[in-house]
């Protein structure tokens, strides 16, 4: 909740360039959430319907993304939903079927999210 909050404060509240680096910080990071709840869910006893409730209600997967991303039932259904986003297709590229490293490939879903968030 303090992600949509803080989203909320800077895009309403403190606005400018500030505003915007801010707003693209947290819009990453709550999709970056979304995704990784999304694929740690699987396989779980948590429904879909509880996994949406996990969901940031901002970043660029809001609304339509998470929408998609509550319906998926495994790995390939998520990285069908990160097909319809640019930044987060080449992320995809090169994993596994959950979300590991994938034949020459060595870094994580979460490394290329967390290299992506650092650059």
């Amino acid at each position: 909740a303090y992600l949509e909050s803080f989203y909320k404060f800077c895009k309403d509240q403190i606005g400018g360039i500030t505003a915007d680096v801010m707003c693209e910080i947290l819009a990453f990071e709550a999709d970056r959430r979304a995704f990784i709840i999304t694929i740690n869910s699987f396989g779980t006893e948590l429904s879909k319907e509880d996994r949406a409730k996990l969901y940031p209600n901002c970043g660029k997967l809001y609304p339509d993304g998470l929408a998609a991303l509550a319906r998926a039932d495994d790995y390939e259904q998520v990285r069908s939903v990160a097909e319809y986003y640019g930044e987060y297709k080449v992320l995809f590229e090169g994993q596994g079927q959950s979300g590991g490293a994938a034949g020459g490939e060595d870094k994580t879903l979460e490394d290329k999210f967390f290299e992506h968030e650092v650059s």
